[in-house]
């Protein structure tokens, strides 16, 4: 089916022919001058990395839990044709394929950057994974018209694909000295989250956060007064305490009092993904009391998906 999409969202001439369409760097693959034939990688399930430890004298191997992913992976198998974006056929198709395949060697070539890659989750979501051409490729052409077939095998160093955007979780009923809380934000992830804000409003004794799949948690031992801010940035390997620097490089570092400890390490902490996708990643907020009505944990990051 031949799908055709209002001037405003694309340009006139150009023909669209998928609902799901992947991009890179903003550009769409499934025009009619070139377009995906058939991919694999896009639900690629990643190699571990890693193995268990074998003994001697003993059967098998003892499991090592937490073990990481290796890079991700999309393979597209792509045609391009000496035609434009619409179809229409020149009276030099040669050279209109010449121009097809030059531009797709410079979008593919980039090497100043990560190309942006996108898809369309099915749910009216879009799911982002930053990537490189890890490996070259040679089109075959054939016909009078020209037409070539090649694959182009992209590598994600980063694994897995995400969300375009952040989501919170924002939990005020944390008067307790245990707090067990389900993410409902997160829910539909299916990877590890380790790029993370967590943000605890104070008063509270020695604040810990708990990866309740893993058991790895994040601690402050240190006490935040009443309107003080402890502040992890996952991402930067940051641990701060202050005040209003909710979600900034503000503040003091606390990196000698934070401890973090589990099989998310080195990161200081990280969300492991629900296995019923429809429930979401659960965390246990606990502390050694000293707590108020203006006690308050934030989560905020990205879904990450396999």
């Amino acid at each position: 089916m031949v799908i055709y999409f209002p001037e405003s969202e694309i340009g006139a001439t150009d023909v669209y022919t998928s609902d799901w369409p992947i991009t890179v760097d903003g550009i769409r693959l499934d025009t009619l001058a070139w377009n995906v034939e058939s991919l694999s990688g896009r639900d690629l399930v990643p190699d571990l990395r890693g193995s268990n430890v074998q003994v001697p004298s003993r059967h098998g191997s003892i499991f090592a839990p937490g073990k990481k992913y290796d890079d991700g992976k999309l393979i597209l198998k792509m045609w391009v044709a000496g035609c434009d974006g619409a179809g229409g056929v020149p009276t030099n198709s040669y050279n209109e394929f010449r121009l097809n395949m030059d531009k797709l060697k410079a979008l593919f070539g980039k090497r100043s950057g990560l190309l942006d890659v996108r898809k369309k989750d099915g749910a009216g979501g879009t799911r982002q994974a930053y990537c490189e051409m890890s490996s070259g490729f040679d089109p075959d052409v054939f016909g009078v018209n020209p037409t070539g077939r090649f694959t182009v095998e992209l590598d994600i160093p980063a694994v897995f694909w995400q969300d375009l955007t952040d989501v919170n979780h924002d939990d005020t009923t944390v008067n307790a000295t245990s707090n067990d809380m389900l993410l409902t934000n997160f829910v539909g992830a299916t990877a590890p989250m380790d790029e993370l804000w967590i943000v605890v409003d104070g008063p509270v004794n020695n604040p810990k956060v708990t990866d309740s799949a893993t058991g790895h948690y994040v601690m402050l031992d240190d006490t935040l007064g009443s309107g003080e801010q402890w502040v992890v940035n996952t991402t930067t390997w940051s641990s701060k305490v202050g005040s209003a620097i909710e979600f900034t490089t503000g503040g003091t570092d606390a990196i000698l009092d934070t401890i973090s400890i589990g099989q998310h390490n080195p990161r200081y902490f990280a969300l492991s993904p629900s296995q019923d996708i429809e429930v979401g990643p659960a965390i246990n907020f606990s502390n050694t009391g000293g707590t108020s009505a203006a006690t308050r944990i934030r989560v905020r990051g990205k879904r990450k998906y396999l």
